[in-house]
C-alpha cells in the first residue's frame, strides 16, 4: 500500500515537472518573438533618429549660409545708403540732350510742314509724311518728359527714405531693388525713343532723309 502511494506521488511529480517545462517553454518563445519584435522597432527608431541627425546639420548649414548672406545683403544695402546719402544733388536722369534733340527734330518738321503743305498738299488732300513724323515724335517727347519727371521723383523720394529710415533688411533690399530698376530705365530710354528724321545741309539746298 505504501508501494502504491509513492508510485502515485512520484507520477504526479513528474506530469507536473512536465507541465513545468512546457510552460518554460511557450514562455521562451513568446520571450524570443517579443526580443525579435523589439530589435525590429529599436532598429527603426537608430534610422529616425539617424535622419533627424542628418536633418538638424542641414538645418545648421542652412542657418549659417543664411546668416552669411544677410551680412553680405546688410553691408551692400549700408554701402548703398552711404553712397546715396552722401549724395547732395538730386538724382536726375540725364536725358535732357535727348530731349533737346527731339524738339529741334520737331520744329524742324514743322518748318517742312509750312514750306511744303501749300506747295504739294492742298485742301482736303492727303496728309504729308512729314506730319504723322511730326506727331509721332510730339507724343514722343511728351512721354519721355512723364518719364523723366516719375523718375527724378521717384530718385528724390528713394534718397529721402534712405537718410531718415533705419536698416531693415527686407524693406532696402526692395530698395535696392527699385534703384536698380531706375537706373536701368534711364539707360534704356534711348532705346525706346525712335529714330526721327534728321536734317542734312547740303550747300544750299536742304535734304530730309528720314531714318526707318
Amino acid at each position: 500500500m505504501v508501494r502504491i502511494l509513492g508510485d502515485l506521488e512520484f507520477y504526479d511529480k513528474q506530469a507536473e515537472g512536465e507541465g513545468l517545462r512546457l510552460e518554460l517553454a511557450n514562455l521562451k518563445s513568446k520571450w524570443a518573438s517579443s526580443e525579435a519584435g523589439l530589435r525590429q522597432r529599436l532598429a527603426v527608431v537608430y534610422m529616425e533618429l539617424e535622419a533627424v541627425r542628418r536633418e538638424k546639420e542641414e538645418y545648421q548649414k542652412g542657418h549659417v549660409l543664411n546668416q552669411l548672406e544677410t551680412v553680405a545683403l546688410g553691408n551692400q544695402v549700408s554701402a548703398l545708403k552711404l553712397d546715396i546719402a552722401s549724395r547732395r544733388e538730386p538724382i536726375v536722369c540725364e536725358q535732357s540732350e535727348v530731349v533737346g534733340q527731339l524738339r529741334e527734330e520737331n520744329l524742324a518738321l514743322r518748318r517742312q510742314l509750312v514750306s511744303l503743305g501749300g506747295l504739294k498738299y492742298g485742301p482736303g488732300g492727303p496728309k504729308p509724311p512729314a506730319r504723322d513724323k511730326l506727331k509721332q515724335a510730339a507724343r514722343d517727347i511728351a512721354r519721355l518728359t512723364r518719364d523723366k519727371q516719375q523718375l527724378i521723383a521717384i530718385g528724390n523720394r528713394l534718397r529721402a527714405q534712405l537718410q531718415t529710415s533705419e536698416l531693415e533688411g527686407t524693406l532696402l533690399h526692395s530698395h535696392q531693388h527699385t534703384s536698380s530698376n531706375i537706373w536701368n530705365r534711364c539707360h534704356n530710354l534711348k532705346r525706346i525713343v525712335p529714330v526721327f528724321p534728321i536734317w542734312l545741309m547740303t550747300g544750299r539746298k536742304m535734304v530730309l532723309s528720314v531714318a526707318g
